[in-house]
């Protein structure tokens, strides 16, 4: 918590003692009695079983006793909360004393779990954070987080994460992946996707986050089919594809290759659709240069789903489509856009580079020219794409491009 938003809760909370005392001094006894006091909290083991008897102070002449904040806290977390909504202390902040408090109490623990930080042995050649008794204290410290979250759950009906990204005014991940889903299943599948990241993570850490081998493939490959099973058994099919459309390999893989496209909504799902008919095929995971069935099967596979998706988009669009998914383009795309220009511009320098180099190809492989008139007329076409893409992007933007991703430019012509 903030240091502002702490010297805030002290002011609030000195008010509230104020109120109150006056609460007390005002209030008639409902029966003849002493006052009964809340227990003390003498220690932060707070407890979650009693339930909370209202009390009222009688007063008489006698010397009124200074009312504490003691009189209000209880070791018993129910019993603290319904001691601070009978003084009328606002929700909000009972929701910030309560935050407070467990945040300092498990703390604590995770504080414990962590042990005496050690000096930094620069010498190790292991990393520390990738060592099995570190993955055993993060698999502890995760635990203790969900527990942290599941107490603050029961005691004040609230996600403390959730409000927490609500005060800072960040966007909610878990809506924005579930919102489409009803308030039950939305908590069964963020469950579930918590606990299948929390399985993939260890195969990660394994590894050191380095590049995984075959069977740790095969064990993501297999935790990923699971989960969607489990989905399944509570997600309708429409359900299950939303989901998919935005959490799955596949859809993942598509936002990149048609990074420039611009789809529409139709057209992505669409796309989507084609893809994940034969995801097993395309996965990048799966391909094997030495697997030759394996290849010929991926080979076949986006042949034909690339027939389908040019037959939904039609000619010009599929042009479109090719253009997004190669590399060179996408460099070009997002030099355009940081020095200003339209994405026209992109777009010509991109399919004049596919004309000439297919032109440059035919000089090549005319047997007609003699060596010194294929070089010559290389050469020209060379010199005449240098001046079509200064043009087109400017000589501050072209000498960037050539420096960078011009090279094709500079294999036109045989060098000297």
């Amino acid at each position: 918590m903030k240091t502002t938003r702490l010297l805030v809760l002290a002011l609030v909370l000195n008010g509230i003692l104020f109120a109150a005392a006056a609460y007390f001094y005002r209030q008639p006894a409902p029966h003849e009695g002493s006052f009964q006091a809340v227990e003390p909290a003498g220690t932060r083991t707070r407890v979650i079983t009693k339930t909370v008897v209202k009390t009222r102070r009688v007063f008489t002449n006698a010397p009124a006793e200074t009312f504490g904040w003691q009189q209000v806290e209880s070791p018993d977390y129910k019993t603290y909360i319904a001691n601070l909504r009978a003084i009328e202390c606002p929700e909000e902040t009972i929701r910030d004393i309560i935050f407070s408090d467990v945040n300092k109490l498990y703390a604590e623990k995770m504080k414990a779990l962590r042990g005496e930080t050690a000096d930094y042995k620069y010498w190790k050649t292991q990393r520390p954070q990738n060592s099995k008794e570190e993955l055993e204290r993060q698999k502890k410290y995760r635990a203790l987080e969900k527990e942290k979250i599941a107490l603050l759950k029961d005691l004040l009906g609230v996600d403390p994460n959730k409000e927490a990204r609500k005060e800072m005014g960040s966007f909610d991940y878990w809506e924005r992946m579930y919102g489409f889903l009803a308030e039950d299943k939305k908590e069964k599948a963020r469950e579930l996707q918590e606990k299948y990241q929390e399985m993939q993570q260890e195969i990660w850490q394994r590894n050191s986050g380095g590049q995984l081998d075959d069977e740790d493939q095969k064990e993501i490959e297999r935790l990923r089919k699971q989960q969607l099973a489990e989905m399944a058994a509570f997600m309708t099919p429409q359900e299950l594809e939303e989901y998919e459309l935005r959490a799955s390999q596949t859809a993942g893989q598509l936002r990149h290759d048609l990074d420039g496209f611009d789809p529409s909504v139709e057209e992505f799902r669409q796309i989507f659709r084609i893809k994940k008919a034969r995801e097993d095929d395309l996965a990048m995971n799966n391909y094997d240069p030495d697997d030759k069935a394996l290849n010929e099967r991926r080979q076949k596979a986006q042949a034909e789903s690339d027939k389908q998706v040019k037959e939904f988009l039609g000619e010009d669009r599929y042009k479109e489509y090719e253009r997004a998914k190669a590399w060179e383009y996408k460099e070009l795309l997002r030099l355009t856009e940081r020095q200003g220009l339209p994405k026209e511009s992109a777009v010509a320098v991109f399919d004049m580079k596919k004309a000439v180099e297919e032109q440059a190809g035919k000089v090549r492989n005319d047997k007609s020219l003699t060596p010194e008139q294929r070089n010559e007329a290389l050469k020209a076409m060379k010199v005449e794409t240098e001046k079509a893409v200064a043009e087109t992007l400017g000589e501050t933007v072209f000498k960037k491009y050539k420096d960078r991703h011009g090279w094709w430019i500079s294999n036109l012509a045989p060098r000297n």
